[in-house]
């Protein structure tokens, strides 16, 4: 989901001046080879970051539920019964984003914890000390006893909160804009702890690589091989925007060992393509506010089952709040997760930066 204002249907997208579709009948990227498809994938990024891009049926979906919205809203303003259900609709939608979009959630293992059990994990090596999340961004070592970690449970939250205010002065869909808050106080924070907790294993088992100029082929599969090297698969590379940079500005060096993705739908969920055996995914699509990547970062891990995990206690709730609470005319929600977030293994993780 995407603000309105300047959102764009991807069937209609068209780069520059260009009277041509950016995006074919089938869904992908016009582009001529790989080389080209490169070049294609950046220009696709800066549009989504600035404005926006919708696939069709989102955008027809969005707009319908843009004035069902407008009147839910208006509602949930004078009954407490759809205050609440709407409370309820918008912490669905941010759930699923958060799945989609998510880095940490695509990196680890989801484990399920039980009413009345704490999160354990057990170990793939004895005496292994990991990195535990005790709180949002914040991370912590802890040996691994009795062949199992303890990652310690957390609360992640949000507030979004409409004034009245806001109602009578917005022609704009306010919802949209509460959830694109909403999704930076939850899916971002816990990319945020997942980054830190990849941080703390740096120059434990895999040091620091530095990379000088241009990221290049070489580079990448030299970093690839530091976790390689401990017999672990590869699967995952998270790049910075700058790195894509990098990579579709010398479409001559890359087209021939990365295998881009075209499918627009994929490419709104940051999937650049294959690398190496590696998944490249990169935020170079979000919004600004929404990036949790520094410039110059490069990122491997290996399979997840050999990385970590995260809990996640019953997803996302939500408790109504008012003017009564926060003190301004209005209508709000105090939406809440318990989580927590393990990295187990520190040869499992391989960090660069541009120099």
């Amino acid at each position: 989901m995407r603000p309105i204002k300047n959102r764009t249907v991807a069937s209609d997208l068209r780069f520059g001046k260009s009277r041509e579709r950016a995006v074919g009948n089938n869904g992908e990227l016009n582009a001529s080879n790989n080389k080209d498809l490169l070049v294609q994938i950046s220009k696709f990024f800066k549009e989504a970051s600035e404005g926006g891009i919708v696939t069709e049926e989102s955008a027809v979906q969005q707009e319908d539920l843009q004035k069902i919205r407008k009147e839910m809203l208006l509602s949930a303003f004078d009954s407490q019964d759809a205050h609440k259900e709407l409370g309820e609709i918008l912490t669905s939608e941010l759930y699923v984003a958060a799945n989609r979009e998510g880095f940490a959630r695509r990196y680890l293992t989801k484990q399920n914890v039980a009413q009345g059990s704490i999160p354990m994990t057990k170990l793939r090596m004895k005496n292994q000390v990991g990195v535990v999340a005790s709180g949002p961004v914040a991370v912590m070592p802890q040996l691994g006893r009795d062949n199992f970690f303890f990652p310690p449970e957390f609360y992640i939250n949000a507030r979004p909160y409409v004034e009245t205010r806001e109602i009578a002065q917005s022609s704009d869909d306010v919802l949209e804009e509460k959830f694109v808050e909403g999704l930076e106080a939850v899916m971002v924070q816990e990319d945020r702890t997942f980054l830190a907790l990849a941080s703390a294993t740096i120059n434990t088992s895999n040091p620091l690589t530095t990379v000088s100029g241009t990221f290049t082929p070489i580079a990448a599969i030299t970093l690839r091989n530091l976790i390689a090297s401990w017999d672990l698969p590869v699967t995952e590379m998270l790049i910075a925007t700058d790195i894509w940079n990098d990579i579709a500005g010398d479409p001559t060096n890359w087209a021939n060992v990365i295998d881009p993705v075209a499918k627009h739908e994929l490419l709104l969920t940051g999937k650049l393509g294959r690398l190496y055996g590696m998944d490249v995914t990169t935020d170079a699509y979000r919004f600004p506010e929404h990036k949790v990547l520094s410039k110059g970062q490069i990122w491997n891990f290996a399979d997840a089952k050999f990385l970590g995990q995260y809990t996640d206690r019953g997803g996302l709730s939500s408790q109504p709040i008012d003017g009564a609470i926060e003190r301004i005319p209005g209508r709000g929600w105090w939406i809440t997760e318990l989580v927590s977030f393990l990295i187990a293994n520190n040869r499992a993780v391989a960090a660069a930066v541009r120099s």
